[in-house]
C-alpha cells in the first residue's frame, strides 16, 4: 500500500511539475530557470518514487525567456506517436545522412558511441580521458556557446509545397490536405509570371526558377509540388512534420544568415527580390538533397515499441539505447565548449524535438546519492560502494569505480515562420537533460546511464568547410557576379539540377554572398 501511494504521489507531482517550476524574475513577467538544486530535488522526488514514469516522460523544455513549456505541441499524429511509427518515419530521412562518414575512424571503434569524428581540437579530450583538473572536471568547461548563434528558419513542409510555398500570399491554402494546393497551383501556374505586375509574392522555388532562365518550364517548382504530391497518404493529407528541417539546421550553422534583400531587374522590366527566407530556403534544400560527407554518432533503432525494464522503465535494447552519456557529455563539452562549434541534435524518441542545431549548454553536477548539487564535479562524484539507491546497478560499467550526476541545460535554435521580415532571427529552446557519468579508477569516463529513455539519441554535423555542391555542378566553373542575370547557359544545367531537388550551389551561394555584403 505505502508503494502504491508513493508512485499515485510520484504521478501526480509529474503533473504539478509546470506549475511548480517557473519561477519570476523580480519586476517582469517572464520567469528564469530554477536554480539546479531545486530541479533536482523536484525531478528525484519523482524519480525514486516511481523510475519507470519519468524514465517514459519527456524532459523540460524552457523557451528563450526560462519559461516552462508545459503543453509542448508533438509535430507527430497521435496514433504514430502512440504505436512507435514516428521513429521509423524520422528514420528515413537518418538514412541519407549516414551514406558519407567523414573519416574511417567512425566505424573502427565503436561505431554508435565513438565522438571523435565529431570533434577538432579538442581530440586531447576524447573518449578515454581524464575528468582530472586538466580534463572534463574544469570548471571552465561548464558552460559553452558558439561564437557565431545558428538562424532560424522555416522547415519548408512538405504539406504546403515545400518551396514552391507562397508563403506571403494572404490567398495561399492553409490546409492539411493536398488537394486545396493542387487546385491552387492548377490555377495560377497558368499566369505568365511575365504578365504579373509584381513577382514579390511568388515562392522561393519560382523565383530561383526565373533568375535561371527557368521561368516558363518552373523545374524546382514542379519538383518540389511532384513531391508533396507523393507524400499524400489515404486520407489526403500529407504529415505537417515533413519538410526539410535536416537541410535547415546544418545550414543554419554551416552558413553565414542571410540578412538583406537582394534584387534584380528583369528584361520584362519588372523586379525579382529575393528576401532572406527565399534566400534560407534556398540553402536548406541545397543542405537538404546534397549528400557531404558527416560526422555521426547513434544508430537507428528499427523498435517501434522497444522493451524496457519492468523494473526501473530503461530501454533494454542496446540498438535502441543508442548514444551513451559519455559520448553526449564529451561532444557537447569539446566541440561547443572548446571547438565553438555547432551540431546537430536529433532525439528520436523525443517526438517533440528533433534535428535542431545546438547552440549552448550550461552544467550542474550533483551527488547521485544525497542529490547534492555543485558546479565542481569532483566535489559531488561519489565511488559507486556509496550508491546505495542506484536503480541501473546490472547496467553498469564493470570497470566503474566513481559516479557522477549531471544535469545539462542543452539550448537549441528552433524554426521560425517565412516572412518578408529582414530582423535577425534566432528563435531558440532549451531542454534539460539529466544522466549521470560513470569513471573508471583512472580517471576516466567509461559510460553513464540516461534518468529518461526521450535522449538525444542521434548527433551528427557536416565535415568541417564542408558544402553542398550537386554532381552536375563539379568541375563546370559557372561564373557569375551575382549583380546581373546569370548566363543563359546555365538555364539547362539548373534544370537538370533542379529536377532532382537540387539547386546550384553557386547562384544560391553567390545571392547569400551578396544578401550577407560578405563579397
Amino acid at each position: 500500500m505505502k508503494q502504491l501511494l508513493k508512485q499515485g504521489m510520484a504521478v501526480v507531482y509529474l503533473m504539478l511539475l509546470p506549475v511548480l517550476l517557473p519561477v519570476l524574475l523580480p519586476g517582469t513577467g517572464k520567469a528564469a530557470l530554477p536554480e539546479g538544486q531545486l530541479r533536482i530535488n523536484s525531478f528525484f522526488q519523482a524519480f525514486d518514487a516511481n523510475p519507470k514514469a519519468v524514465l517514459q516522460s519527456l524532459p523540460r523544455k524552457y523557451d528563450k525567456f526560462g519559461q516552462l513549456i508545459s503543453k509542448a505541441k508533438p509535430i507527430f499524429l497521435q496514433k504514430d506517436i502512440q504505436s512507435g511509427r514516428f521513429v521509423s518515419l524520422k528514420n528515413r530521412l537518418r538514412t541519407s545522412k549516414m551514406r558519407i562518414p567523414l573519416n574511417a575512424d567512425h566505424a573502427a571503434v565503436d561505431a554508435k558511441n565513438n565522438p571523435a569524428p565529431l570533434l577538432l581540437t579538442s581530440r586531447l579530450l576524447a573518449v578515454g580521458s581524464k575528468v582530472g583538473k586538466l580534463g572534463l572536471a574544469n570548471p571552465l568547461l561548464n558552460k559553452g556557446q558558439l561564437a557565431i548563434l545558428p538562424w532560424s528558419g522555416d522547415y519548408w513542409p512538405i504539406y504546403r509545397g515545400i518551396l514552391a510555398s507562397r508563403y506571403s500570399e494572404k490567398s495561399y491554402p492553409k490546409s492539411e490536405l493536398w488537394k486545396p494546393y493542387a487546385d491552387y497551383f492548377q490555377k495560377v501556374l497558368m499566369v505568365p509570371t511575365a504578365s504579373l505586375p509584381s513577382l514579390d509574392k511568388l515562392s522561393p522555388a519560382e523565383k530561383y526558377d526565373i533568375l535561371v532562365g527557368n521561368g516558363k518550364q518552373l523545374p524546382l517548382t514542379h519538383w518540389s509540388l511532384n513531391e508533396s504530391a507523393k507524400s499524400v497518404e489515404a486520407d489526403g493529407k500529407i504529415q505537417t512534420w515533413m519538410g526539410i528541417c535536416h537541410g535547415w539546421a546544418p545550414a543554419a550553422y554551416m552558413t553565414e544568415m542571410p540578412k538583406a534583400v537582394v534584387s534584380f531587374n528583369l528584361p520584362t522590366g519588372q523586379v525579382l527580390n529575393f528576401y532572406p527566407d527565399d534566400i534560407k530556403a534556398l540553402i536548406s534544400l541545397l543542405w537538404a538533397n546534397v549528400n557531404v560527407p558527416s560526422a555521426f554518432i547513434g544508430g537507428r533503432c528499427s523498435d517501434l515499441k522497444p522493451k524496457i525494464d519492468e523494473e526501473t522503465g530503461r530501454i533494454k535494447s542496446a540498438d535502441c539505447w543508442d548514444v551513451n552519456p559519455a559520448s553526449w557529455h564529451i561532444t557537447v563539452v569539446n566541440r561547443l565548449g572548446i571547438d565553438k562549434k555547432s551540431f546537430v541534435m536529433d532525439a528520436t524518441w523525443d517526438y517533440e524535438v528533433w534535428n535542431h542545431p545546438v547552440q549552448s549548454y550550461d552544467i550542474t553536477y550533483f551527488n547521485p546519492q544525497t542529490k547534492k548539487t555543485s558546479k565542481n564535479l569532483l566535489d559531488v562524484m561519489i565511488p559507486i560502494g556509496q550508491f546505495s539507491k542506484d536503480k541501473f546497478t546490472k547496467y553498469r560499467a564493470p570497470t566503474t569505480k566513481y559516479i557522477v550526476g549531471v544535469m545539462m541545460d542543452a539550448v537549441y535554435v528552433v524554426e521560425s515562420t517565412a516572412s518578408h521580415n529582414t530582423e535577425l532571427k534566432n528563435e531558440t529552446n532549451s531542454s534539460e537533460v539529466i544522466y549521470d557519468l560513470e569513471i573508471d579508477g583512472n580517471g576516466k569516463l567509461v559510460g553513464g546511464e540516461w534518468y529518461q529513455n526521450a535522449h538525444p539519441d542521434f548527433l551528427w554535423t557536416p565535415g568541417l568547410g564542408a558544402k553542398p555542391i550537386p554532381d552536375i555542378e563539379v568541375g563546370a566553373n559557372i561564373r557569375w557576379d551575382g549583380i546581373g542575370l546569370p548566363d543563359s547557359q546555365v538555364a539547362a544545367m539548373a534544370a537538370k539540377a533542379s529536377s532532382r531537388g537540387m539547386p546550384l550551389s553557386s547562384i544560391v551561394y553567390k545571392l547569400l554572398d551578396r544578401s550577407t555584403g560578405s563579397k
